[in-house]
């Protein structure tokens, strides 16, 4: 269950490192996302596991597939294997 956690918590952070290499502001992206900004720091900081119709809604605005935000959160974890 912990690697769940892990991989959740991976994916807010990589949203997050995401959403500052491209100096998008947070308010923004809370409206291109649909999501409160609670919404997407509870995901940011791993307390909220996202669904996978949530993960769509967060990498559209990005510009980036799902496929390539989880290769962005295996990339990130394997650092830690």
């Amino acid at each position: 269950m912990g690697t769940c956690y892990n991989a959740y918590m991976s994916i807010g952070g990589v949203l997050f490192q995401l959403l500052k290499s491209q100096n998008y502001p947070i308010n923004q992206y809370s409206k291109d996302t649909g999501l409160s900004r609670s919404q997407l720091y509870k995901i940011f900081s791993g307390k909220h596991s996202p669904t996978l119709e949530t993960v769509k809604k967060l990498t559209l605005p990005l510009n980036i597939s799902v496929g390539e935000l989880i290769d962005f959160v295996e990339a990130d974890t394997a650092d830690f294997d």
